[in-house]
């Protein structure tokens, strides 16, 4: 090969790495640009961060339970192999239906009684599922939780935030030898949360279509 093809092969090659680089960058920063000024990355009012958010954990979650990984059991309690299929359905599609409310709702601004009805008493009856399956211990008492007349926004950020520590906890990690039952137990307080804020969710969303439908 002449020196005047060995630098032209070697220019070629350097644009290709850069264009291949370029390729990856632009992803990853779409993937991290923040929401608008003075907004916490965690604020379920901005529509930015909470997209990319729920976009990341669905990732996370669905690599951690896919292929081998399993929720670990112990003698006493967890699951077992022939749940192993339904809790997998139920752990992605319980972020899904919340994913798609909460993005109604506070990207869109759509409160839609009749849509939250529905994604509530999806979520709910998946959230049971989760309990029984998982068969994780429980814990003696949850912690107070709002009263029945709360903002119906606020009360769908917090079922967001209670469905998102659940599908966060360190149990359902690979690398976990030995069950915590302090984890364990926190995956039953955060699915029982979700339960009892659905079913308060639902009569805000039931009370607010009747307001609506009156003349």
């Amino acid at each position: 090969m002449s020196r005047a093809s060995l630098k032209s092969f070697r220019l070629c090659v350097t644009i290709g790495a850069a264009i291949l680089i370029l390729l990856f960058a632009v992803p990853l920063v779409a993937q991290q640009a923040p929401g608008p000024p003075g907004t916490p990355a965690n604020d379920p009012n901005d529509p930015v961060n909470q997209d990319r958010l729920n976009k990341a954990d669905m990732r996370a979650r669905e690599f951690l339970m896919g292929n081998t990984r399993k929720p670990i059991r112990r003698a006493t309690w967890g699951p077992k192999e022939a749940t192993l299929p339904q809790i997998t359905e139920d752990f992605r599609k319980i972020q899904l239906v919340n994913k798609e409310l909460i993005t109604a709702v506070f990207a869109n601004n759509i409160l839609d009684p009749k849509q939250i009805i529905k994604a509530t008493s999806d979520i709910e009856k998946r959230a049971n599922r989760l309990i029984g399956n998982l068969a994780f211990p429980k814990p003696d008492k949850l912690k107070e939780l709002p009263q029945e007349k709360s903002d119906l926004r606020l009360l769908l950020a917090k079922l967001d935030s209670s469905i998102m520590n659940f599908v966060n906890n360190p149990i359902f990690q690979t690398d976990r030898k030995v069950v915590n039952a302090e984890l364990a137990t926190k995956v039953s307080t955060d699915l029982m949360t979700v339960v009892k804020l659905t079913g308060y969710i639902r009569r805000q969303a039931e009370a607010l279509g009747k307001a609506q439908t009156r003349p």
